[in-house]
């Protein structure tokens, strides 16, 4: 897509906000990368986006286009930090939430916990419907239980209201009917039903997910509104887009709508760019490692492209426990996410062992070096004294570290209870919170059939190149490429990511006495919707590609795969072809078929993708210096098996030129980030400008 003017990529984490700009007629670049703003992010935001036309000397005038990416809508979720939310459901039914699964994630633990509900159960409420499988209408809606329940809403002093009906997938005019009564006798409460975000069976995943998107609506709302005031205050007119948790961006009216579809917004960036990256050096099987100050995030990138699910939890109560979690049943990245960041606190728990997260001290206070008041040690505290952050050089020298403060915090707080000196106190920091990401990501790796030795890691994040080198010897990976302007990854990957958007309808039957022309209005319907959508961001027609994707199992089963469908119109004609995708998927995963069993259908999913804003061959140029002045000198560094720190060269990456060669140990620093190459490594500048790190042995 060709724009006028600089496009801006913003990126709001837990403990920094990162921006990237590019002006894709002359292909100049600007970064900048600052402490998020936790009482007010688009204040932030707004300043950093300033900062960093002042270091490209633009104006906002200037400016073409804003791509945007958040945690906000995840970290409310996780915080519960979001509207009092009710639940309007078919009568009967009130204790869904509550119900669940029934199902145990640890049936050996007496003590198990389950994150609450968001809608607690005296904010439940049942209507008088009901709506048959097949979407008949046994009951009509009752509209004295109407007039009950909105007294109710109004008395409980709810702001926010998910309705979801049973089988509202089939027929969504209960809820329909329900929500206009609500929106025209309760202005001012925001209003989500089952039906237009998530037309899918399973009553207990489309109540959670609509509970959700309710529950942050009013919060997410308020916050586009205030940034597009601040942009415009500061005449920033142009249009603004979202990313959303699939890998693409839409526009900030949908969002509007559906705002839990942001939920893994920035981590769906980064994703983006490492599949971008994978392509650019033609690596098919990539490891994405995102780690910045809060969390960190793994994903599997095949054959170029993220993969994406709609299985999803967010809020765990246990890191790896599946189950423990709210399901939202959204089109996401599939990804792990683990409280791993440079903000991540150690602490020594009761049976004297070193514990490293999930809580993190964030952009505010921040880590004990950063000087605004934090006490407790931090994985960057340990990292600034092992050597691999510079005291003087952070955030290009913009932010100063004190290395007698993290000192004096890691000796109270964890040397001294061990009985280590500070330097091995660091270093088991270090090491525990690396076989952390390294075993999250082992995990999700292998439990979809892979061996993560076999990727190769790109890494980015403030915090991920500093890490990737100890969490790719944990994994046996041999290969690690950290790209360009690294350290505000997520925010490069907003440039490339498509403008698409995802639907769903659900028809259900087998392969053989399927309604095919219920599943061709189905997705005329959804073809429709999606253009209309793509329109609002830029795209026309001609550009959008069409992906067509059915949820199917054999008949009996409860899980099902999603499969790719073949091109061309829908029919029993078609029927083998599908099958045959099917079992091929299915062999793939289970390692056998079952011949003469029905295959069924359940929800047909349609993705429409247009052009991204940037062309990647726009973004990655090779830089051309003289690396003669890159060593910029050297200091201690201790890594893992060193008794003691030894001298270590520092090389400013920006003065390093394709070819040029870096033996380990070694940090080579940016801006935005630091990347260490550790003793049994070499690190290389390719044609793209990526650092690519080779790890000589497992160690």
């Amino acid at each position: 897509m060709s724009q006028v003017g600089w496009i801006i990529g913003l990126d709001i984490g837990g403990t920094f906000t990162d921006v990237y700009m590019l002006e894709p007629d002359s292909g100049r670049t600007a970064r900048f990368k600052s402490l998020t703003t936790t009482d007010d992010p688009a204040r932030g935001a707004v300043e950093a986006m300033m900062a960093a036309l002042d270091e490209a000397v633009a104006s906002p005038g200037q400016i073409g286009v804003v791509l945007h990416a958040t945690t906000l809508v995840a970290n409310a979720l996780i915080e519960r930090r979001g509207a009092s939310t009710a639940l309007v459901t078919t009568r009967g039914f009130e204790d869904l939430l509550n119900i669940a699964r029934e199902k145990k994630y640890d049936i050996y633990d007496i003590f198990l916990e389950k994150p609450p509900p968001l809608a607690p159960r005296e904010l439940c409420f049942g209507v008088g419907e009901r709506i048959a499988a097949d979407g008949s209408v046994i009951e009509p809606v009752d509209a004295d239980s109407m007039d009950g329940i909105v007294a109710d809403i109004v008395a409980s002093g709810a702001e926010a209201v998910a309705v979801c009906l049973l089988h509202s997938y089939v027929n969504p005019e209960h809820e329909q009917s329900v929500a206009a009564v609500l929106r025209d006798r309760l202005p001012g409460i925001a209003v989500t039903i089952s039906s237009e975000l998530l037309p899918e069976m399973r009553e207990y995943e489309r109540a959670t997910s609509t509970t959700a998107n309710a529950f942050v609506l009013p919060m997410i709302d308020g916050y586009l509104a205030r940034l597009a005031e601040q942009l415009h205050d500061r005449e920033i007119d142009a249009p603004l887009f979202i990313m959303l948790s699939s890998g693409g961006i839409s526009t900030s009216e949908v969002v509007r709508r559906f705002p839990v579809r942001i939920c893994e917004s920035g981590p769906a960036a980064g994703a983006v760019t490492a599949a971008s990256i994978g392509h650019l050096v033609g690596e098919p099987k990539v490891l994405s490692f995102d780690m910045g100050g809060t969390t960190a995030k793994a994903c599997l990138i095949h054959d170029y492209a993220p993969q994406v699910t709609t299985e999803f939890e967010v809020a765990r109560m246990y890191r790896f426990k599946k189950g423990s979690g709210l399901p939202l049943h959204i089109p996401v990245v599939d990804l792990i996410e683990i409280g791993a960041g440079g903000g991540s606190i150690a602490h020594v728990d009761q049976l004297d062992l070193l514990k490293i997260g999930p809580d993190s001290a964030g952009s505010d206070p921040g880590p004990v070096c950063y000087g605004r008041g934090g006490e407790q040690p931090t994985v960057t505290d340990a990292d600034l004294i092992l050597g691999y952050l510079g005291a003087g050089s952070f955030l290009g020298g913009r932010m100063t570290l004190d290395p007698g403060r993290a000192r004096r915090a890691i000796d109270e707080k964890v040397a001294r209870p061990l009985g280590l000196s500070i330097g091995e106190a660091a270093l088991g920091m270090h090491a525990i919170v690396n076989e952390n990401m390294a075993n999250a990501a082992r995990i999700h790796t292998v439990e979809r059939g892979h061996d993560p030795a076999a990727y190769t890691l790109v890494a980015f994040g403030g915090a991920g190149p500093v890490h990737a080198y100890g969490v790719a010897r944990r994994l046996g990976i041999k290969r690690i490429i950290v790209p360009q302007s690294a350290g505000v990854g997520s925010a490069l990957g907003l440039h490339l990511a498509p403008r698409s958007y995802h639907l769903a309808r659900t028809v259900i039957g087998t392969l053989q006495g399927l309604d095919w022309s219920a599943v061709e209005r189905a997705y005329a319907e959804m073809t429709r919707e999606a253009v209309d959508v793509l329109k609002d961001a830029g795209v026309k027609r001609r550009d959008i590609s069409f992906i067509r994707i059915a949820d199917m199992r054999y008949a009996g089963q409860r899980k099902e795969l999603a499969v790719a469908l073949p091109t061309g119109s829908l029919s029993t004609r078609k029927a083998a072809a599908i099958r045959r995708a099917f079992e091929d998927s299915y062999e793939r995963v289970y390692r056998r078929i079952h011949d003469g069993h029905d295959v069924e259908t359940l929800t047909w999913r349609l993705v429409a993708e247009g052009p991204p804003i940037v062309n990647a061959a726009e973004l990655h140029h090779a830089p051309q210096n003289d690396s003669r002045r890159a060593l910029t000198g050297r200091r201690p560094m201790q890594f893992e098996g060193w008794s003691k720190a030894r001298d270590c060269a520092v090389y400013d990456r920006r003065l390093l030129a394709p070819g040029r060669r870096v033996r380990g140990p070694a940090a080579i620093e940016e801006t935005e980030s630091t990347i260490i190459v550790g003793p049994d490594a070499q690190a290389v500048v390719d044609d793209y400008g990526n650092i690519v790190i080779e790890l000589t042995s497992k160690g």
